[in-house]
């Protein structure tokens, strides 16, 4: 009598590998393995922190939010204002790719607009691409 035995349809033989109940240790290196193939690397294959970081922090909103606070960002700012600009102008934060900055006056508010093509071109040479500026 087929499917009547003890395991099921399997007419008594048993699960096969694919079908009997993984769990603890099977499961994490089978988790493993599956987020190694996705991620498109080898499971033993060793990546440096800082690389697996600054990909997550590019992807995420966090990234945008801490991108004006970080040093990286702040040397290319600094080198694509010039001093003056740079002195006047303080990055606060990224929202949806638009570089927020903190101004004293009107003044320095036309400025930045004025130059805002250019300022985005010269981030964007220092790997920092923007969608647009905005004075406060």
């Amino acid at each position: 009598m087929r499917g009547s035995g003890a395991w099921g349809g399997r007419g008594g033989r048993g699960p096969s590998p694919s079908e009997r109940w993984i769990g603890g240790k099977d499961l994490d290196a089978r988790r493993r393995k599956e987020r190694a193939k996705s991620a498109g690397e080898s499971e033993g294959d060793a990546r440096p922190l800082e690389g697996m970081l600054g990909a997550y922090l590019t992807r995420s909103s966090l990234g945008a939010a801490l991108l004006p606070t970080s040093p990286r960002f702040l040397a290319a700012w600094r080198k694509a204002a010039g001093e003056a600009l740079a002195a006047r102008a303080q990055p606060l934060r990224m929202v949806d790719g638009v570089l927020e900055l903190e101004v004293p006056d009107a003044a320095w508010k036309f400025e930045i607009r004025f130059r805002q093509a250019a300022l985005m071109e010269a981030l964007a040479r220092e790997g920092i691409r923007i969608r647009g500026i905005r004075a406060r």
